[in-house]
């Protein structure tokens, strides 16, 4: 089925830390298509026909739909033409960042107040699948944050824990540059720099066009 990994983590996750909408109807569909002036991704309108939006983590990242109840709005996020023409905004991280599809399928997070554009995943599926793998690393069986997944300021997590988090990322999803990066930063951290600077190395080869 598809998006079974997707149903499955959210049934068995806490309550509350993933939320989604009803299935969108069919109207509202059509509706999205005619306002946006393409068809929606196939992906991605397949997740919608099962749940029109979601939020994920207590909002640490919210996919939109396209009903009247969706927030965010697929419409809204879209409202403003995006930097790249083909583009379509799909979903807003907690801090302002966004993330498009491209015509190819692909993920890309735009950085809020940057340029910047990385590849975060090789399609929206697979996308999804290791941002809930990543982020639920963070909570405990009540929902609530992991005290030993911080540092004991709480601000960071540990350089173990976003180990942990890239590395499970990257298992439903190696085609994520963000990901790789993730992993080069975390090894770093740790102190392992050969293998920093071979996950560096494969982020750079997965998005060669990012000079960040």
């Amino acid at each position: 089925m598809f998006f079974e990994t997707f149903r499955q983590a959210q049934s068995r996750l806490p309550a509350g830390l993933i939320r989604v909408g009803p299935p969108a109807e069919g109207s509202a569909l059509a509706a999205a298509d005619r306002a946006l002036r393409s068809p929606l991704p196939e992906e991605l309108r397949s997740f919608l026909v099962s749940f029109d939006g979601a939020d994920l983590f207590h909002g640490s990242i919210a996919v939109g739909g396209v009903g009247p109840e969706a927030d965010p709005s697929l419409l809204i996020l879209n409202a403003e033409p995006a930097a790249q023409a083909d583009d379509l905004i799909f979903a807003e991280a907690e801090l302002g960042d966004r993330f498009a599809l491209d015509q190819r399928g692909r993920v890309w997070r735009l950085r809020t107040g940057s340029d910047e554009r990385v590849l975060a995943g090789s399609g929206f599926g697979k996308w999804l699948e290791a941002v809930v793998a990543r982020e639920q690393i963070l909570y405990d069986n009540e929902g609530e944050f992991k005290a030993d997944a911080f540092e004991p300021d709480g601000e960071e997590v540990t350089p173990q824990t976003a180990r942990r988090q890239a590395e499970r990322a990257l298992r439903h999803d190696p085609g994520s540059a963000e990901a790789q990066h993730d992993l080069a930063t975390a090894l770093r951290r740790l102190g392992r720099h050969g293998e920093a600077a071979r996950a560096l190395a494969a982020a750079t080869a997965l998005d060669p066009g990012n000079p960040w």
